[in-house]
């Protein structure tokens, strides 16, 4: 078995600054041991990451979609509704209040094309050993796919490229 040395995880200049300023710093990602799968040996378990949960696929379709000013971007429309999503959990949770949540609601609304730029998360695997999970393979893209959630990943356990 290999060992991990890192996570990837591709996520939006604006769900890491909603994380920010509203959520602690803290940072929900989904996140992979194979950064492009399309560079693995045809026999590597990482060969199954599907372009929907590849790092790489994720983050040059996003930037793609955003260099051609695709404001229809069925991507862009993803992260819209997965950030609602998550700011409506956190304040189910008293994690934000009702006027947080309004703030980050009119935020995903207004913001612009160039707020969903791709940032690649490198996570650092030393760190996070003992908060991250597995997803399980019901939930996964391709049952086969090494998926994994981290759902409280702090600043210091992860650097961001951009490229």
């Amino acid at each position: 078995m290999k060992t991990t040395l890192y996570y990837f995880s591709t996520n939006t200049y604006l769900s890491y600054n909603i994380s920010k300023l509203f959520y602690n710093s803290k940072f929900y990602v989904w996140c992979s041991t194979v950064f492009n799968p399309d560079k693995l040996s045809e026999y590597d378990i990482g060969k199954f990451t599907p372009p929907s949960s590849s790092p790489y696929k994720i983050y040059t379709g996003l930037k793609e979609e955003i260099l051609g000013g695709d404001r229809h971007s069925a991507k862009i429309e993803q992260n819209r509704k997965g950030l609602l999503k998550g700011a409506g959990f956190a304040l189910a949770n008293n994690m934000i209040n009702d006027e947080e949540f309004n703030v980050i609601k009119s935020m995903i609304e207004q913001a612009d094309i160039n707020s969903f730029r791709p940032l690649l998360y490198i996570i650092h695997a030393d760190k996070v050993k003992g908060k991250i999970k597995m997803v399980p393979p019901n939930e996964k893209a391709h049952p086969l796919s090494e998926e994994y959630i981290i759902e409280d990943l702090k600043e210091d356990e992860f650097e961001i490229i951009e490229f």
